[in-house]
């Protein structure tokens, strides 16, 4: 009884953000887009579930796909009020997330990235696992935003993630202090008190952070410093490997 009552939960859940959705995308045209045009970034389509997401990660089509990722996480942080938040700056959007669902295919799409000519900036060990941050040969173009970089995680043991993009991450620019220090970041919930922010990357001792699910697999993170950034700190006081 209790698994059929949360099973109908979710799905109420499911159809009152697809409803949100539906007036987001009616009204893309005329609002204003990433790029602060009057027009969406490109014709709006229903966010996909990651889980039919790309087979695998694929430099030859890299800058295409993220673009598509991006147009679906604009509209979804639009549906939940939180696109103003992001930074009129350039480098604001510093990363996008590629999740792997084994430990062979974290090596293998950090391996086609290196192939490609991309540059392994740096590895932490994170919750018992290692995170990549491969540096982009250039930085994705999209609308008025340039991301530098792929994030790439191994899969916790017992907790594997879907393939494909999982989140973009939002630098709110602060200061060198921003490394390790949360004041910023606590400002800025205090912005959005009724959304149910994950504060769990809060504690971290280098570079914290807050994350939001967007739905269908998608989420948002705010961090103080772009992630290029935060490799170096860590690379210059032995918190990283190249």
């Amino acid at each position: 009884a209790a698994a059929a009552a949360a099973a109908a939960v979710e799905a109420t859940a499911r159809e009152a953000t697809n409803h949100v959705l539906d007036v987001v995308f009616a009204r893309a045209a005329a609002s204003e887009g990433p790029d602060g045009s009057s027009d969406a970034p490109s014709k709006p389509k229903r966010p996909r579930d990651q889980r039919n997401g790309p087979p695998r990660l694929d430099p030859s089509t890299l800058t295409d796909d993220v673009r598509a990722f991006m147009d679906e996480w604009w509209a979804r942080l639009c549906a939940r009020g939180v696109s103003g938040a992001v930074p009129d700056a350039a480098n604001a959007i510093d990363h996008v997330c590629w999740r792997c669902e084994t430990a062979e295919e974290y090596h293998d799409a950090v391996k086609a990235l290196a192939d490609a000519g991309h540059d392994v900036a740096g590895t932490k060990s994170i919750g018992g696992r290692p995170i990549t941050t491969v540096r982009l040969k250039a930085p994705v173009r999209w609308a008025r935003f340039q991301i530098p970089a792929i994030e790439v995680p191994a899969p916790k043991a017992f907790r594997p993630r879907p393939r494909g993009f999982e989140h973009a991450e939002v630098a709110l620019l602060c200061d060198a202090d921003g490394f390790t220090e949360t004041n910023a970041i606590e400002a800025f919930l205090s912005k959005f008190p009724d959304l149910e922010w994950n504060r769990d990357g809060v504690r971290k001792a280098i570079n914290p952070d807050v994350s939001l699910s967007l739905g269908g697999g998608v989420a948002v993170k705010f961090h103080n410093r772009p992630l290029l950034d935060v490799v170096d700190f860590e690379r210059a006081s032995g918190a990283s490997s190249s």
